[in-house]
């Protein structure tokens, strides 16, 4: 009786590892979800940092733009200038060319 009961012991221990061994139905989709989850959080950092970088991008070219259109009118100006021979005295740089903000 008692390596009945002995044998029993290690045959419940021994099924009871293999159970466990088993994989549990939740376990693949929930490490899944996990991983997704790390993913979307990577892709949202990643699109608010190139948010920032266009924003950026943005403010540099607006400066861009009215720069080279200051130049355009002051070259038309000391163009105009020469054409009708009021040149010197030379025009005055607009504010956008004084300084590079």
């Amino acid at each position: 009786m008692e390596i009945a009961g002995m044998v029993g012991g290690w045959g419940l221990a021994i099924v009871l590892a293999l159970i466990a061994l088993l994989p549990r139905k939740g376990t693949i989709e929930n490490t899944r979800l996990d991983q997704l989850q790390e993913d979307l959080a990577a892709e949202r950092a990643e699109r608010k940092e190139l948010s920032t970088r266009l924003d950026v991008v943005d403010k540099k070219l607006d400066r861009y733009r009215t720069r080279d259109i200051a130049w355009m009118r002051h070259y038309a100006m000391i163009q105009h200038g020469v054409e009708t021979g009021t040149i010197p005295p030379w025009p005055d740089l607009p504010e956008a060319l004084r300084s590079d903000h």
